[in-house]
């Protein structure tokens, strides 16, 4: 017999069989539900201050574990790394979760990327390299652990940003606290708490609907309409009105009970419940596109803001919040409206550029922008590395460019670097570029005596005539003084060429 056969009731909501099992399973099943009550504190200001050394720790540590992760393939002499595993489904992201070296809104964003894209699989190719293998169905057990931890996080939110005006458990009316308790992400609470006010139809839909075994809504919509057709509904207390409210997806103006379904409620509350009840049939997706037209500018504007009349200045997530941009991206990735390309370029640009250069590797389909624009993103990582004194990771990074010679090329000539058997044999770098690159460092220090010994070093001997021609004997000729510093690659240049042929 379905569960749904046994919840159409009298006013109690009671079941005449054995879906109280359902509840009990909730509570059996792995759940990043916090469980604790949420309770009013007073939280720091988020930091924005990074301590610099655990900075470049994580930063050679994530770039290590691309090393790892990586094969870089030679085609005419250019070499370009792809990756071969997967980065979001290493424990580098746990390890980037754990750290202090990340402020708390990017540990959340690395966090939702390993849930949204840590299942990618990258396939290789044949010569031409590997190449992604973009996957954008979502499996029931993503579902959960998306829901899950969209929960989880709510309750952080409303901790880290002390958005609570009040302790949940000292709320005395029941339903009120029950309402509360499902609008912060405490599911098993709400559950527990609704049972014991004695509507088991209501808790079992929501049990159902949580570990997304089975859509409720129209279920729901049967339930109400049943007791409103026998004059029960209306006599029942506001907020067990408004849960089953929300469970059919209706959480802005209901005209039955002359109230808004989330009001006075703080935006991760009200984000919560339009992810994971208002959308279409439950689905995600429609649900996070419902909330974003309704807060947007560009959307309802006061209409929409009407529809949800949330607590004051708490309607619209905050800018610094990059999760729910990452969110909001990835569930938007199939539209095709042209107010959805404009919307997610603008998310792209909000997200930290060390979290879009790891997803350019990953999951590049997905990017709004085109194929300059992520060209330049990788390319300022490239130096956002090398600014930070750490070349040999700029270099690595920049084999992920799709013409990396040009970039690769600059970057060695910046500096002189000492591990050139580490850029030739780890990271296949072309010798003559090495040398071609420590001559060019000479030059722009005006020591052309060392451009030209790089040169014939490395038997590169017209290169080496062509210095002298055109920079060491100009240098000469305005400024005698460096002679002896400049005679002995000029000494060494018969041993490479005839006599003859070194000015012709």
């Amino acid at each position: 017999m379905s569960i749904f056969n046994s919840v159409f009731s009298s006013i109690t909501g009671k079941r005449t069989n054995g879906g109280s099992e359902a509840i009990q399973n909730l509570g059996h099943k792995k759940q990043r539900v916090h469980n604790g009550a949420i309770r009013k504190e007073i939280q720091t200001t988020i930091s924005n201050h990074e301590d610099k050394t655990n900075e470049y720790n994580l930063t050679d540590l994530k770039n290590q574990a691309n090393k790892n992760q990586s094969k870089i393939v030679t085609t005419n002499n250019t070499p370009q790394a792809y990756l071969t595993k997967n980065v979001y489904s290493t424990t580098l992201i746990n390890k980037i979760v754990e750290s202090t070296a990340f402020n708390y809104n990017e540990r959340l964003v690395w966090s939702l990327g390993t849930l949204l894209f840590g299942q990618e699989e990258l396939t290789v190719c044949s010569n031409d390299g590997p190449s992604r293998s973009l996957t954008t169905t979502v499996s029931p057990k993503q579902r959960r652990r998306l829901r899950n931890w969209i929960c989880n996080t709510v309750v952080k939110e409303l901790k880290q940003r002390n958005l609570l005006n009040m302790d949940i458990d000292k709320i005395e009316d029941g339903w009120k606290r029950a309402f509360y308790y499902l609008s912060s992400g405490q599911v098993i609470q709400a559950c527990e708490l609704v049972q014991q006010l004695g509507d088991d139809a209501l808790a079992t839909m929501m049990v159902v609907h949580f570990q997304q075994e089975v859509d409720v809504c129209n279920q729901a919509q049967n339930q109400v309409l049943y007791w409103q057709e026998r004059g029960l509904f209306d006599s029942m207390p506001l907020y067990r009105r408004k849960m089953w409210y929300v469970l059919q997806g209706q959480l802005g103006y209901v005209n039955h009970i002359k109230a808004v379904v989330t009001e006075d409620l703080s935006w991760p509350q009200v984000l919560l419940l339009y992810s994971l009840y208002g959308g279409h049939r439950g689905d995600l997706n429609s649900g996070l596109s419902a909330y974003r037209t309704l807060t947007s500018s560009h959307g309802s504007g006061v209409n929409g803001l009407h529809q949800l009349r949330a607590r004051k200045h708490t309607a619209s997530v905050p800018s610094d919040c990059l999760w729910y941009n990452l969110l909001q991206w990835w569930s938007s990735s199939t539209s095709s409206s042209a107010n959805d390309a404009i919307y997610r370029k603008e998310l792209e640009l909000a997200l930290p550029l060390q979290c879009r250069w790891v997803l350019l590797l990953h999951v590049s389909p997905m990017f709004e922008h085109g194929d300059d624009d992520l060209e330049s993103w990788k390319q300022q990582w490239c130096d956002e590395l090398y600014k930070s004194e750490l070349e040999y990771m700029a270099i690595h990074a920049g084999l992920y460019l799709s013409s990396p010679e040009v970039a690769i090329r600059k970057l060695l000539s910046r500096r002189q670097l000492e591990k050139e058997h580490y850029l030739c044999r780890q990271l296949q770098i072309p010798t003559g570029w090495i040398t071609d690159s420590k001559a060019w460092y000479a030059l722009n220090q005006q020591l052309y005596d060392k451009e030209v010994d790089y040169y014939l070093d490395a038997k590169e001997n017209e290169k080496a005539r062509d210095a002298i021609l055109n920079h060491m004997i100009p240098a000469l000729f305005f400024d005698g003084r460096h002679f002896t510093q400049y005679s002995h690659p000029l000494e060494r240049l018969p041993s490479h060429y005839h006599p003859a042929l070194i000015y012709s």
